[in-house]
């Protein structure tokens, strides 16, 4: 799903297993030159609203404070701390149903 402007992306997410128990983001963008303007914010509300009351899923860079944020204000907290190929710091976000941001 993404958002759409003329016939530029200007955000877009992937969402994994959204029929299932626990989907999980495999993917959330948003255009650089686009950051700080709610588009991260109303891209993952629409997420959350397809999810409904079931545990998600999101991972991202340790150093990406700017989502790690936005998945907290969401109600989302660190669950896993790992590394990607490349010895990459990433961490596992999780929002459990009922939770909310």
């Amino acid at each position: 799903m993404g958002f759409l402007e003329r016939d530029t992306l200007l955000a877009a997410a992937e969402l994994e297993g959204a029929d299932g128990d626990a989907p999980h983001i495999a993917g959330f963008t948003v255009h650089p030159s686009l950051f700080r303007r709610g588009l991260g914010t109303d891209l993952l509300r629409r997420v959350l609203e397809i999810v409904g009351a079931r545990r998600v899923t999101v991972s991202t860079g340790e150093e990406n404070l700017p989502a790690i944020r936005l998945y907290e204000k969401h109600g989302f907290r660190v669950v896993e701390h790992w590394s990607a190929p490349g010895k990459i710091p990433m961490v596992t976000l999780a929002r459990e149903p009922g939770e909310s941001g």
